[in-house]
């Protein structure tokens, strides 16, 4: 049986809020240098339905280009996000990252450098629901990956997942689960 280890956040009243599934976090510094880095965030266990995918800038972030994100089982990586991706340099503290639409897109920065609105287009809600199957074989993780020149990449980002499982096992206990790395 999987035991999700993760909860519903709650509101002033301690009230689950339980729209749109769980959130599992993961805070992660960005220290790579001269190289393209993959961070591994979340593994993936059976199917789940993801609702949101996004990040907050924590810390200002320098020399961090070429951002997106993919799933990786040790042998096949696909996007999640295009992966020609999104120069994050001089992204400030307070500034978020998501994903928006389909998966040929590439993510969003919301720069937090003065007041402003996003929105999504077509009459579609804001984070564009996606469905992830993880390889019953192998380690399935969610990765943030960027590039970096010789001059290190400095900056943080707390990524969030919102998630409900979609598969069941085992006379209808949920088997889909996301856990930070």
């Amino acid at each position: 049986m999987v035991a999700v280890q993760n909860s519903f956040p709650k509101d002033a009243n301690s009230v689950a809020i339980t729209y749109g599934g769980l959130i599992t976090t993961d805070a992660q510094t960005l220290v790579g240098s001269g190289a393209t880095v993959a961070v591994p965030l979340f593994t993936v266990t059976g199917a789940i339905e993801v609702t949101a995918l996004y990040g907050v800038i924590t810390t200002t972030l320098q020399n961090c280009t070429a951002t997106y994100w993919r799933t990786n089982d040790g042998s096949t990586q696909n996007d999640i996000t295009a992966s020609s991706g999104t120069s994050l340099t001089n992204a400030i503290k307070g500034g978020i990252i998501a994903k928006k639409t389909t998966k040929g897109t590439a993510l969003t920065l919301i720069a937090g450098t003065s007041a402003q609105v996003d929105e999504s287009t077509a009459n579609l809600p804001f984070f564009q629901p996606f469905v992830i199957q993880a390889n019953a074989a192998a380690t399935s993780n969610i990765e943030f990956v960027y590039t970096t020149s010789d001059t290190p990449t400095t900056g943080a980002i707390t990524f969030y997942i919102r998630w409900a499982p979609i598969a069941t096992i085992n006379n209808g206990v949920m088997g889909g689960n996301v856990t930070a790395l």
